[in-house]
């Protein structure tokens, strides 16, 4: 199916949301109306019935069935209405992938970067305009945190066809993307990593049995005394002996775990209101039957200990404790140990189940990272999905594009290194598409070992370590120059641990800061070095002695160059790679588009 078909459904699919909330809408004032009318007439019936004594007393309960039905499909109509404008969001964003109106508008994943990592920020893996913000539909946090992990690091080539596999399962499967973003009441309700896992690594209160047993009691006993008071079976006299007893002996016991009760409610209180989503998203996942091998065992590893069960098990008892500081039930909830006995229920089932969670977890994130993918996967068909080579060094693209650029302005390329050609010097002018084409390179590489299709006719790669230096600075706050903090970044390519694979290298401009002879020499000696450790890869360079170094056969290396269409406007870029070495400079053309006279 072309963009363009899956574009128009998606609109199409937003039309009939609109037509369906305008009904919903019409239904639910047609539902209040009825309902207030029912109520109206309770009101009348009530008066002639109690004020003029015309009618019998139960006469004014007549409508009531009448209203509470009206006041049910009010309720459904509206929580229909929510669940249909919802989707109409979804759809609306993914309108504006497809028409690139995407950046600035969705979740970038800045907490998630790392400024010393190989290549995150060399190739805007986050922040605005980032692949992490294009590709990321995840519901909650714990996917999106699966998600940027997916991004960040390179797993086994066994593990990238499983991912695979499920992706190409999950590809079309519209209805099950619907359903993920409806989890949850409202949109705006979470499940954070963070505040599931500080909680599961905090201290655990145990109690004895036998406190448990005592506490349980003594609210029982509480309870069956009010209650005989409440229905004047007992005098106040008879029982304020026995419920000031009851009562001390409660408060004693309270005391004995007040501070740690204290000390964890808000942890719990945040627990309690973030459970919902995942618990929903639990249940989803264990009804699912899958064919691809990673999938299963998602599925099976939640169904097994039925995570959904347990987690609304402790959704409850979080419930129940922020509920007891709460107007209506602060005074009874003291009186009846509510607050101890929660938190001793919550405390053993984290004891029983916190391992089972700390599962659940990393399962729901995968399922959920896996259908972003597979999301991105659906809208953009023509992408291929890379085939991948046990050993060596490899990477072959054909047909290769910038994957967060709309398909009319997105140039494409074929690279090519292996054994024979092990790297490339790219020389060209400003504004030729360089460090684009760099990055370029390495987002389809992210995407291929995170189990997406990449934006390529064709692409078979080994598993390689990427190492970009394309966005390095110079940082005043730390004292380091641009030079030293390229240096760094060579550094980590050069310590890459062997099982990692081969280093992929991806630098711009290298050595910019230094002059011609001195930044020839140490670019020699940097690339032999990576070289020697197995590395393939490219350089881009607008100093032309550096085009020297693909010249020498004992390295393996090609020249190539980007540049304009023809040399009488050198401003004509066309963005595609070229054999050879670049003869032309924009220098002076883009001087005189700044108003400088030259």
């Amino acid at each position: 199916m072309p963009t363009p078909a899956i574009l128009l459904g998606y609109q199409e699919r937003i039309l009939s949301l609109h037509t369906a909330a305008s009904q919903l809408r019409i239904g639910q004032m047609t539902a209040f109306a009825v309902m207030t009318l029912s109520v109206i007439f309770i009101a009348l019936l009530a008066f002639f019935a109690f004020a003029r004594k015309g009618l019998p007393p139960a006469s004014a309960l007549l409508p009531l069935p009448v209203a509470i039905y009206a006041g049910k499909a009010a309720s459904k109509r509206n929580r229909m209405l929510l669940e249909t404008l919802r989707l109409q969001t979804l759809y609306q964003r993914g309108v504006d992938r497809l028409e690139g109106r995407w950046a600035g508008s969705g979740i970038t994943g800045d907490e998630m970067a790392s400024q010393c990592h190989p290549f995150a920020k060399d190739l805007s893996v986050f922040g605005e305009g980032s692949l992490f913000e294009f590709i990321c539909t995840c519901r909650t946090e714990v996917g999106r945190r699966h998600l940027a992990q997916f991004f960040l690091s390179a797993p086994t080539v066994k593990e990238i066809r499983r991912r695979q596999d499920a992706v190409r399962e999950l590809q079309n499967n519209i209805k099950l993307r619907e359903r993920l973003h409806l989890l949850g009441k409202y949109s705006f309700q979470e499940s954070t990593w963070t505040t599931i896992s500080e909680w599961l690594e905090s201290p655990v209160a145990r109690a004895p049995a036998w406190f448990r047993a005592l506490a349980l009691t003594l609210s029982i006993f509480t309870a069956i005394l009010a209650l005989l008071r409440i229905l004047f079976v007992v005098s106040w006299s008879q029982i304020a002996l026995p419920m000031v007893g009851v009562l001390l002996i409660s408060g004693l016991l309270a005391l004995a775990y007040r501070k740690r009760l204290l000390a964890s409610q808000p942890a719990i209180r945040a627990l309690s209101l973030e459970l919902e989503v995942l618990r929903q998203g639990l249940a989803l996942l264990q009804s699912q039957t899958f064919v691809s091998p990673l999938l299963s065992e998602l599925v099976a590893s939640v169904a097994q200990s039925e995570a959904a069960t347990q987690v609304r098990q402790l959704e409850r008892l979080a419930g129940i404790l922020r509920e007891r500081d709460k107007e209506w039930f602060y005074h009874a909830s003291r009186g009846l140990l509510v607050g101890t006995q929660a938190f001793l229920a919550i405390e053993k089932w984290r004891v029983k189940h916190g391992a089972d969670l700390r599962r659940w977890l990393p399962a729901w994130g995968e399922f959920e990272a896996l259908m972003a993918l597979a999301t991105y996967a659906y809208e953009h068909p023509h992408n291929a999905f890379p085939q991948l080579a046990e050993t060596g060094r490899k990477l072959e693209c054909v047909s290769a594009g910038h994957p967060l650029l709309p398909m009319d302005a997105c140039v494409r390329n074929d690279i090519c290194w292996d054994d024979a050609r092990r790297f490339y010097v790219i020389s060209g002018s400003n504004m030729a598409g360089k460090s684009t084409l760099l990055r370029t390179i390495g987002l389809n590489l992210v995407l291929a070992y995170a189990g997406a299709p990449v934006c390529a006719e064709r692409m078979t790669a080994s598993r390689l370590a990427i190492c970009a230096s394309i966005a390095v600075q110079d940082s005043l706050l730390n004292g380091k120059s641009k030079f030293m903090a390229e240096m760094e970044r060579i550094k980590l390519a050069l310590n890459v641990p062997s099982e990692e694979g081969p280093v992929l290298f991806l630098v711009d401009e290298i050595l910019s800061g230094t002059n011609s002879k001195d930044r020839r020499m140490a670019a020699e000696a940097i690339l032999r070095a990576l070289l020697q450790l197995g590395a393939v890869g490219a350089l881009s360079t607008h100093d032309l002695a550096l085009t020297e170094l693909a010249e020498l056969p004992e390295l393996a290396g090609a020249n190539i160059h980007m540049g304009s269409r023809i040399d009488s406007d050198p401003m004509d870029f066309d963005y595609l790679l070229k054999p050879g070495i670049t003869n032309q400079s924009s220098a002076l053309a883009i001087a005189r588009l700044a108003g400088v006279a030259v």
